[in-house]
């Protein structure tokens, strides 16, 4: 902390930046001053000094000699071997904090690869710099589900630090590795919570949950009326017919047709869907041939129900048939 509050006392000053040339014995160097802290959502200070590969490695130091960090090539918008190209000799150089470099530094004397952390979230709005840190998604199996975070969750505090705007979330985020952890304070409704959260160095990839029918497109009073069932789904093999309706998965009313597209979207599975039977309804095996649904279900108005088992919990599915 102490380096963090050296730097943003020393705005403004000389800064040196040094590298190395063809002749050991005489160094490259660049005169300039330390324009910003903060910068590149938090990882790097950022100088005027015009800084090129031959900088790159050595430090940037003050007017009195004292390291200030590590000149390296940073972007705002990308990452890689050549990210920061477009800043070459351009009065835009980047340097890493010196405290930065002694926090990780034991990490990279175990020879350890050091990944950017990741949370798994997605924030609202089209304005990171203007809008509360307002929570839209949470990745399945991310640090942030894990650690109790939901869709709609407001952070207000990481690390006991204050959070207004979206822009600082990923800023916090973006200055940690994968392994360091984080405590999120967030508001959900009117309720305060804490949770700690372990970045992530990937995230794996989401498999959507499928359910086997077309939705009707036009607007019911109550449930979504199914126009046509995939052979072999997961609805087919439960019963579903086209011309059912269906009023509520897992518990939950369902609204209308994109209500059932987001609750089955939210589905996270690992492996293949089965279909089984539940409350009172035959089993299965006692299906009808012809109508491929069990005959005790050859009334004129039958509520049907089964589940739909994931890799944590059986979703239910209720739905209507009229005759």
């Amino acid at each position: 902390m102490r380096d963090r509050a050296r730097a943003r006392d020393a705005r403004r000053s000389v800064a040196i930046a040094v590298g190395r040339t063809f002749e050991s014995d005489r160094p490259n160097m660049a005169v300039g001053i330390l324009s910003a802290v903060d910068r590149i959502w938090g990882k790097a200070l950022q100088t005027d000094a015009a800084a090129s590969p031959n900088n790159y490695g050595g430090p940037l130091v003050d007017i009195r000699g004292r390291v200030m960090g590590i000149l390296v090539p940073l972007s705002p918008d990308a990452a890689g071997g050549v990210a920061g190209m477009e800043w070459y000799d351009s009065g835009i150089g980047f340097a890493i904090p010196l405290e930065h470099i002694r926090q990780v530094l034991p990490r990279l004397e175990k020879r350890e690869d050091l990944h950017p952390g990741l949370a798994g979230v997605n924030l609202k709005g089209p304005n990171l710099y203007t809008g509360p840190a307002v929570i839209a998604a949470c990745h399945p199996k991310c640090p942030a589900t894990s650690g109790g975070i939901k869709a709609g969750d407001q952070i207000v505090a990481i690390d006991g630090r204050p959070v207004t705007r979206a822009a600082e979330v990923k800023q916090e985020i973006g200055r940690r590795y994968a392994g360091d952890k984080m405590r999120l304070t967030v508001l959900r409704g009117k309720e305060r919570l804490e949770c700690e959260i372990e970045l992530a160095a990937k995230l794996e990839p989401f498999q959507h949950g499928f359910l086997g029918v077309l939705p009707m497109r036009t607007a019911e009073e109550k449930g979504v009326p199914v126009r046509y069932v995939y052979p072999q789904s997961p609805a087919a093999t439960t019963g579903i017919v086209a011309g059912d309706t269906l009023i509520s998965l897992d518990g939950k009313p369902i609204r209308d047709r994109l209500d059932l597209i987001e609750k089955i979207g939210a589905w996270n599975l690992e492996r293949r869907s089965k279909s089984t039977c539940v409350g009172t309804t035959p089993c299965a095996s006692s299906r009808s041939r012809s109508r491929g649904f069990p005959k005790s279900c050859r009334r004129r108005n039958c509520r049907r129900r089964r589940t739909f088992r994931g890799n944590r919990k059986p979703v239910r599915l209720a739905w209507d048939r009229f005759r």
